[in-house]
């Protein structure tokens, strides 16, 4: 079976859910936000797809890495999948677009066409290549040198894809996910001998996670959010009216809801939007909680790492894997978007 590591939602999707929980319903409808979100949203859907059908794929020599974010010469590059083989290193670009796609060759776009809209995208064939190119050099620093293939998957399976001009590159490279582990299969074999050893694997994987750096987003500033968009302290889960504090619960006084720890997913939404540390004083005023005792109790529960001392403290942020993957943001008319 083919080893595989887990995959956690972006930091990009898990803010923009933690500013859905924080806005005020009136500001949640605004079209640019929740077309985004959607737009993140169904991406890491077509990524979990890729995912699945990959761990169907009965041979071991295959190890494959989700969501790599590297840097060479000063410039960040972004791989959905990377997939090491002893033979081969495949580079999988996630597709996860619906309606009919076509590609045109003689103007290196995609086109994607829907019941009320068309729109066009930078040619995906171009895309890889620079993926491909860039790690190829990342990995020459470590002295690993090894054929890469790039592929685009599409993995909404009502896609209708043409293929416009016939384009052999793009016949070759865009792929459904059906033809997925088939494909894989067929090039792997397709090379005669093995380049890299276990131990070469090894350390090249060693190299990916120790240098693999997470995109941290900055909604605030990309949406020019400002403080009266915000909720006020801990919103009820139930009805969003901000929960009071009592005998060591949030109590609600529109609904009578009482609930324990309801504060720790409010925190995680402040690392998410604000910034990477927060302080007893940043956290009681975020909280609405009533003492820096109170808040002192609160934080310590967390086992969040710790620098600094008395006034000085500071409470870092958990990394990104770390944050709760089933929290659901809450929605007004959410639904309406075409995903």
């Amino acid at each position: 079976m083919m080893l595989l590591w887990q995959r956690y939602k972006p930091h990009v999707l898990l803010a923009h859910e933690a500013l859905f929980r924080r806005l005020k319903k009136r500001y949640r409808t605004n079209d640019i936000l929740q077309s985004n979100y959607w737009r993140y949203k169904v991406g890491y859907e077509g990524e979990l797809k890729v995912d699945y059908q990959l761990s169907l794929f009965p041979n071991e020599n295959f190890h494959h890495i989700p969501s790599v974010r590297l840097k060479i010469d000063n410039h960040y590059f972004q791989i959905d999948s990377l997939i090491i083989t002893p033979k081969v290193i495949f580079i999988l670009e996630i597709k996860n677009i619906k309606g009919t796609l076509e590609y045109s060759s003689h103007y290196g776009q995609l086109i994607q066409t829907t019941t009320d809209k068309e729109t066009g995208y930078h040619n995906p064939l171009s895309q890889v290549n620079i993926q491909k190119h860039r790690l190829s050099n990342w990995l020459k620093q470590f002295n690993f040198d090894i054929p890469i293939e790039p592929f685009i998957v599409s993995t909404n399976q009502s896609a209708v894809i043409r293929n416009i001009h016939n384009d052999d590159a793009f016949q070759h490279r865009f792929i459904s996910l059906a033809r997925l582990l088939d494909k894989l299969n067929d090039i792997y074999n397709s090379f005669p001998k093995k380049i890299l050893s276990k131990k070469d694997i090894n350390m090249m994987i060693g190299k990916l996670n120790k240098n693999n750096e997470a995109h941290i987003s900055n909604l605030i500033e990309q949406y020019q959010i400002k403080e009266h968009h915000l909720v006020i302290g801990i919103p009820c889960p139930k009805c969003e009216t901000p929960l009071l504090w009592r005998m060591g619960k949030n109590y609600c006084k529109f609904c009578q809801s009482h609930f324990r720890n309801q504060y720790v997913q409010t925190i995680y939404d402040y690392f998410l939007l604000h910034e990477r540390y927060i302080t007893n004083e940043q956290c009681r005023h975020f909280l609405q909680l009533p003492t820096p005792d109170i808040t002192y109790k609160v934080l310590h529960k967390m086992n969040l790492q710790i620098i600094g001392k008395n006034k000085g403290r500071k409470y870092l942020s958990p990394e990104i894997h770390d944050f709760p993957q089933n929290a659901e943001p809450f929605h007004q008319k959410i639904s309406i978007f075409d995903r």
